[in-house]
Formats: C-alpha cells, sequence, structure tokens
C-alpha cells in the first residue's frame, strides 16, 4: 500500500468501525519487524484464548535504536494483564507487554495509534 494521507485516514476510518476492548504497548529490546510482529501477537493469541483480534502498528523510538508496538485488541471478556512469562508454561516471550488497558476513548485511542501509521507503515491485524 502507497504511503499517502488518503491511506492512512481511510485506514483509521475503517478501524473505528470495528470494535476494541483493550489497547496495549508492547517492546523487546531491538528494532522489531512485521514478521517478528505477527509471531508475537500469534503468542498472545495462543496464550490469551479470549483474544479475538489484534491491530498493530509499529513506531520507531526516538533512539531509532529500538521499536515499539502500538496495539487495538478485541477480547472475549476481561483479561486483566499480559505476564512477562506463560503462566502454565514459564516460558519468557521474548517481548513484553508494558501497557494493558481497557479503551475508554475508542476514537482517541484510533486517532493516537493512526498517527504512526505514515510514519513506520507497518501495521497488520490478525484475526
Amino acid at each position: 500500500m502507497k504511503r499517502n494521507h488518503r491511506n492512512k485516514a481511510a485506514i483509521k476510518q475503517w478501524l473505528k468501525t470495528l470494535d476494541w476492548s483493550n489497547t496495549a504497548t508492547i517492546r523487546n529490546s531491538h528494532i522489531m519487524n512485521h514478521i517478528q510482529m505477527n509471531r508475537y501477537v500469534s503468542i498472545l493469541m495462543k496464550e490469551h484464548k479470549g483474544i479475538e483480534r489484534v491491530f498493530w502498528c509499529l513506531e520507531k523510538d526516538k533512539s531509532q535504536l529500538e521499536s515499539h508496538a502500538h496495539l487495538l485488541v478485541k477480547t472475549k471478556g476481561k483479561i486483566d494483564s499480559i505476564p512477562r512469562k506463560n503462566p502454565q508454561t514459564g516460558y519468557r516471550k521474548p517481548f513484553e507487554v508494558q501497557y494493558w488497558a481497557n479503551i475508554d476513548s475508542k476514537n482517541g485511542i484510533i486517532d493516537y495509534i493512526a498517527e504512526h501509521l505514515g510514519i513506520a507503515d507497518q501495521w497488520d491485524i490478525i484475526i
């Protein structure tokens, strides 16, 4: 998809038509890419069966040496937090969910996340 404001606006409007329950931030110790993010989201969805879909968008940190991802999440029921280790296996994930919260203002959080669409141009939705 070409990087331009019309696409960014269209994606933002489309996201606003969907139902989202939570927002989150994922971070690891280096620059993340599309393949890693899809893998990380797959791990989240496998460990937390209540997650129905995730939209993510990458943002580079100011240092340009690391990045983090903003997530919109739709869940069946309530998920209070995402621990660093899988409670069943003790396996430590290769990423950390630093922020996990219920969405109070869907339009507000989507507007914030959509600002990064034109910058990173790395995003996806996993269902």
